[in-house]
């Protein structure tokens, strides 16, 4: 029932917060405030839908329980990030990196602490599906089992962006306030009219870490996608193409991290 209760949530409240964006126009960090939480709960609605299909088609008597104590953590902890993001939509502040008073970096550390615990039950449930692989035929068991992998380094990466810039930390040790901890920008702070890819906000001008966090946590629908294609066309030597692809989408997550890391934009 919590798990049903996650999708339901993600997928019913997406028209909910479409209406709120449309109707409240108020800016938060330089975009409209509502943005945020209708692309949280967009990503989140798709993880969720993917990980119920993959623990119907590799349930087993053998892990049947396993997969109930995963799914029970991942849909709690979800729940509580996606409230977390909009009551701070809803207060019109940022929530990511944002330790601006305390209750804020309660907020924010309490998210922190959640998604690692997502993570980790993310990734037991590739361990459980690699237990599992025969349920499937062999080109979607292993596209499964690479991308949870893949997507077990995107989700990581995240990490990255919640370390002090040195602007940051040179603000820190001249007493200043500290109202922000970490950023998804690297290089120079982004100007007022820099260029942005449309809808998700990357940036065009300076480094962006949130595109390999794109590329890494969405290896699960690529993968899949493929594995069904060549399964339904019968294509000879499936898995090989699996893995080759497999080996270009984490050269491609790399490419766009080192060009991040580096200040440089993706394009």
């Amino acid at each position: 029932m919590l798990w049903d209760t996650a999708v339901y949530v993600f997928i019913l409240g997406l028209p909910v917060l479409l209406l709120l964006a449309w109707f409240d126009t108020t800016q938060v960090n330089g975009e409209p405030r509502w943005i945020k939480p209708i692309k949280f709960f967009l990503s989140l609605a798709v993880y969720n839908l993917n990980l119920e299909w993959l623990y119907r088609v590799f349930r087993s008597h053998g892990t049947a329980t396993a997969f109930n104590r995963v799914r029970w953590v991942i849909a709690a902890g979800l729940l509580i990030e996606a409230a977390l993001i909009v009551v701070q939509a809803a207060r019109g502040v940022q929530s990511h990196f944002n330790v601006a008073t305390p209750l804020d970096s309660v907020i924010f550390g309490i998210m922190g602490v959640i998604i690692t615990v997502v993570v980790l039950a993310a990734l037991y449930s590739g361990v459980l599906i690699f237990r599992a692989r025969r349920q499937a035929p062999p080109v979607i068991a292993e596209a499964t089992v690479l991308a949870i992998i893949i997507m077990t380094l995107g989700s990581f990466q995240g990490f990255t962006m919640t370390s002090p810039t040195s602007e940051q930390l040179d603000q820190w040790q001249q007493g200043a306030e500290i109202r922000l901890s970490g950023s998804h920008f690297v290089g120079a702070a982004p100007s007022d009219v820099h260029k942005t890819v449309p809808v998700v906000g990357w940036s065009l001008d300076i480094g962006d870490l949130r595109i390999p966090h794109f590329i890494g946590l969405h290896a699960l629908q690529f993968l899949l996608v493929l594995a069904f294609l060549l399964h339904a066309a019968r294509v000879p030597a499936a898995r090989l193409i699996v893995r080759c692809f497999a080996a270009s989408y984490v050269a491609l997550f790399a490419f766009s991290l080192l060009r991040a890391q580096s200040g440089l934009p993706l394009m």
